[in-house]
């Protein structure tokens, strides 16, 4: 298979590994056309790889969204399953997060957000059958060259038809309590603000209410919870007001 091959001549080397997981690993491939590919290859020792593999192909071959990954083909034979993906340049949003090496302003962070929301907007209300992604983190967060956000790895995420009574939401862990008021005033990264006066002003209200969307999304009552479609009109709306604040630090 023409994917087969990696800069160094295989594609299951050291050198091509892009990730790994509990279900398998991802490589940097490259077509004959010469296009970068990923190879997300699953384990063969793993009974729950497969129903990874079948899940992430029944729910993606009916998706068509910009944010989210695309598959270009999937192959499966008794020694090798793997899907075929559009490959991500610049990596996780994991990597940004976390690491003293790379750094977000604030309105990329806030790109990146609307990219999300999209995403989760088009899988909860414009699709046929709505879709739970189920494992939404930085990790599954890729972005392109142009830093455009898509959203990956839907292996066991959940379709549901449309009778959705039977949709619970199950707590898996726990964080510490922490006063909302505590997230909202508290600005975690100095650096992420660069006006002054009455600007720098606008950029705390700006930081402040998108803690708050935060935590309005995490709510645990799902009647309280803000639904992706007013997330996306949301963001959209502090969008233009740090743009406005760019504008007035900039005369």
């Amino acid at each position: 298979m023409p994917f087969l091959k990696g800069g160094n001549g295989s594609l299951k080397s050291e050198s091509n590994l892009i990730g790994s997981g509990s279900f398998g690993s991802v490589y940097k491939g490259v077509l004959r056309s010469g296009t970068a590919i990923a190879v997300k290859v699953f384990n063969q020792q793993l009974d729950a790889s497969f129903r990874s593999l079948e899940t992430e192909c029944e729910v993606l071959r009916s998706l068509r969204q910009r944010n989210l990954v695309k598959v270009i083909t999937s192959c499966s034979n008794l020694d090798f399953k793997a899907l075929v993906l559009e490959y991500m340049p610049n990596g996780s949003l994991e990597r940004y997060l976390y690491s003293h090496n790379y750094f977000l302003d604030i309105m990329q962070r806030l790109r990146i957000m609307i990219d999300v929301a999209c995403a989760l907007e088009y899988l909860h209300h414009g699709c046929s059958l709505s879709v739970i992604h189920c494992d939404l983190k930085p990790r599954n967060v890729l972005l392109d060259e142009d830093m455009v956000a898509h959203l990956s790895d839907f292996g066991i995420s959940k379709m549901l038809g449309d009778d959705k009574c039977d949709l619970y939401t199950k707590t898996l862990s726990t964080l510490g309590y922490i006063a909302p008021e505590a997230l909202i005033m508290d600005v975690i990264d100095a650096n992420l603000l660069t006006s002054t006066g009455n600007c720098l002003q606008r950029e705390l209200e700006v930081v402040a209410s998108i803690k708050k969307l935060a935590l309005d999304c995490c709510a645990e009552s799902l009647a309280r919870r803000t639904n992706m479609k007013n997330v996306v009109g949301m963001l959209q709306k502090t969008k233009i007001k740090l743009l406005e604040c760019g504008e007035c630090s900039s005369k």
